[in-house]
């Protein structure tokens, strides 16, 4: 039980500090966006990352071979997280970074219900449409 509450710890620990720092995009897509395109960005950000886990691999060994079963949801992924670069840094070119984060962040969970309902039958309870419908309302509330 421990074990787990610790797990449970971590995990939290883990997203605060990975929210913080996809927090800092929107900061420094506008300061490169004087130097970069949105494109630019999107590619040389892949790069660099690709450059690091290929290093962090080598190093540790971290990676494991890709069945071949799994190679179209791998696919599908790196498409879908690909596409999705150049037009959330295009957002923080043309809007402010806290309009852009929160917008990303609420289209993220509409997708989020959608998708879980559809693929996987997730059930969304009473507490999640009204947190959903008072989150909503409070976006128009600010972008008006």
């Amino acid at each position: 039980m421990k074990n787990r509450a610790n797990n449970q710890i971590k995990g939290i620990v883990f997203i605060l500090v990975s929210a913080f720092f996809y927090g800092t995009y929107g900061i420094w897509s506008r300061l490169m966006a004087v130097s970069f395109g949105e494109f630019t960005q999107a590619w040389t950000r892949g790069l660099l990352l690709l450059i690091v886990i290929l290093i962090l691999n080598l190093k540790f060994k971290i990676f494991k071979k890709i069945e071949r079963t799994n190679l179209p949801w791998f696919i599908i992924i790196a498409l879908s997280g690909g596409l999705n670069q150049a037009p959330y840094f295009f957002g923080f070119k043309h809007l402010t970074i806290g309009t852009a984060t929160m917008l990303f962040y609420a289209a993220l969970v509409i997708g989020g219900y959608l998708i879980g309902k559809l693929a996987f039958n997730e059930k969304i309870t009473i507490t999640k449409y009204i947190s959903l419908f008072l989150a909503i309302a409070g976006m128009l509330v600010i972008y008006r």
